[in-house]
């Protein structure tokens, strides 16, 4: 059975979309090898995109331990980190690519559309809301989700069809 691609397409401008697009493709090599850099590596690539969309748990003050549980850590992030409940921990946004049941296949645009392909590759699965923030880390936003990883594909299909009919896109 061959598998269908999955895509995401978003609006773009070009100079952050060559920038998104590096950072796809080196954790796109880190997957396929699987070989993930420690975060000093990514904190260099995504530069000006640490402070707006990421925070730092290994920074932060607070231990659970018996007196205090998940949810005091919850209340103590809400209160300290400007923004929190719309921001990821840098660390754990890493390890969610390295973990995702996914192939990274590509990250192109055409004009003002950028797109990203992969593979889910497994059902269920855990999701890809780590490609989606990595294109809202750029302030792009997504207007068309083809999602095949689900157990009726074939409305995919339907959708890819209308899609390549408008865009012109496999």
């Amino acid at each position: 059975m061959d598998m269908e691609k999955s895509i995401i397409y978003f609006n773009i401008d070009n100079e952050n979309f060559n920038h998104l697009q590096k950072i796809f493709y080196e954790l796109k090599t880190s997957k396929e090898s699987d070989d993930f850099k420690d975060d000093k590596y990514w904190l260099n690539l995504f530069k000006d995109k640490i402070e707006n969309n990421f925070y730092f748990l290994e920074k932060i003050d607070f231990e659970i331990n018996s007196e205090n549980s998940y949810q005091d850590l919850q209340d103590y992030l809400k209160k300290e980190i400007k923004d929190y409940e719309n921001k990821w921990d840098f660390g754990s946004f890493i390890d969610a690519f390295k973990d995702a049941e996914i192939n990274l296949i590509s990250c192109e645009k055409d004009n003002s559309i950028g797109r990203i392909e992969f593979f889910i590759l497994s059902f269920p699965y855990g999701g890809y809301d780590c490609l989606n923030y990595l294109i809202k880390c750029f302030n792009f936003k997504i207007f068309k989700e083809i999602n095949t990883g689900n157990e009726n594909s074939d409305s995919g299909n339907s959708l890819r069809k209308i899609i390549k009919n408008l865009f012109g896109y496999d």
